[in-house]
């Protein structure tokens, strides 16, 4: 049986439009161990949500929050209200009984990526800050994985990605590891911070290049870094980035991607004509939803996550949907289960989406 109680917004959620304090209901199975589990999803699924909205997967506390309309089709799907107290009996029934390695891993779409980046960017000195943060985790993780290299290219895109992969350079630069940047569609957007970096990489003897590689050109890279799209990549690549990308795809086995291999819709929209093929993609702060997909596997080679410097009230002010099991800090690999793709939208979930938007 799935329960349903009423508790409180326990944050300001813009993205649901949901204030601190407005009603939410956490759905919870009353059944124990991975039974629960099946039943919390499938009622889950037919309302239309995604299995990687779950909250404290693979724990006695697994849930899904709902809210407005998918609380009366809950109801009217089987589900019952229940007190604290019934609430409290069922969860020390459950408690133990779900081993972590059946755990969900949670994903955010592009449009809650952006505002958790932008409500972090209220919080720190700059938005390049962040990017900082990040290019010297992604850096540091790369090195005590596969130690330090002999030569490496950086593909830098137009948008945020590229910033990165330009801090990256730096960043690489000052522990003496030769990279060379290629500039993709942004020598136009640099801004003055940006032509400072760029002109201190030339004069500790990296190359900037702004034309488009050709394939055989990056054959003489040990690594290459995809920093061409990212978050917003949300639609077809053309141009420049397009032919950069067909350049990529020749060395899937020495390529780095960073936060999504270029070419792939960061939402549920799928792979497009031209995508990157990489060995590993370092996820910045959380994954999007393309990245939980079983299609995106053969893309994104080892999917692991790299924390960019968000903090955890810039993540909880964006959506509940992000589950609790998310960690906020050290790099952990991203797990792929199966996951409901919801194809055939029915008309509950239309409303469901329709209400949160």
């Amino acid at each position: 049986m799935i329960l349903l109680h009423e508790t409180e917004t326990p944050h300001y959620l813009p993205v649901l439009g949901l204030q601190k304090g407005h009603p939410v209901w956490h759905a919870i199975s009353s059944l124990p161990g991975a039974n629960g589990a099946i039943e919390l999803l499938q009622m889950a699924r037919k309302i239309g949500a995604h299995d990687c909205w779950i909250q404290d997967a693979g724990s006695y506390r697994e849930h899904f929050d709902l809210f407005k309309n998918s609380v009366e089709i809950a109801l009217a799907l089987g589900a019952v209200r229940a007190t604290t107290s019934e609430i409290g009996a069922v969860l020390k029934l459950k408690k133990g009984q779900y081993p972590d390695e059946n755990a969900i891993i949670s994903s955010v779409t592009s449009s809650q990526m952006k505002s958790i980046i932008y409500s972090a960017s209220q919080r720190a000195p700059s938005f390049f800050t962040l990017c900082e943060t990040a290019a010297q985790n992604i850096l540091n993780f790369f090195l005590c994985r596969n130690g330090a290299f002999q030569s490496a290219a950086i593909l830098c895109g137009p948008g945020g990605t590229g910033l990165v992969g330009i801090a990256l350079a730096r960043a690489a630069a000052k522990k003496s590891l030769p990279a060379d940047i290629y500039l993709i569609n942004r020598n136009h957007t640099l801004t003055e911070n940006e032509h400072s970096i760029i002109q201190n990489l030339e004069q500790s003897g990296a190359h900037i290049f702004t034309h488009i590689p050709a394939k055989n050109e990056l054959a003489r890279y040990q690594y290459l870094f995809d920093a061409l799209l990212g978050n917003g990549s949300v639609s077809e690549p053309y141009g420049a980035v397009a032919s950069a990308i067909f350049a990529l795809q020749q060395y899937p086995q020495n390529t780095i991607a960073i936060d999504l291999p270029s070419g792939m819709d960061p939402d549920e929209r799928g792979v497009y004509d031209l995508c990157v093929c990489a060995a590993e993609t370092y996820i910045i702060t959380l994954p999007r939803r393309c990245h939980t997909h079983t299609f995106s596997e053969q893309y994104t080679g080892k999917p692991l996550m790299v924390m960019s410097g968000a903090d955890k009230k810039a993540i909880k002010s964006v959506s509940a949907g992000i589950g609790a099991n998310v960690p906020l800090q050290g790099y952990f690999a991203l797990l792929r289960r199966q996951l409901a793709e919801a194809q055939d939208f029915s008309s509950e979930w239309t409303r469901f989406i329709a209400d949160l938007r």
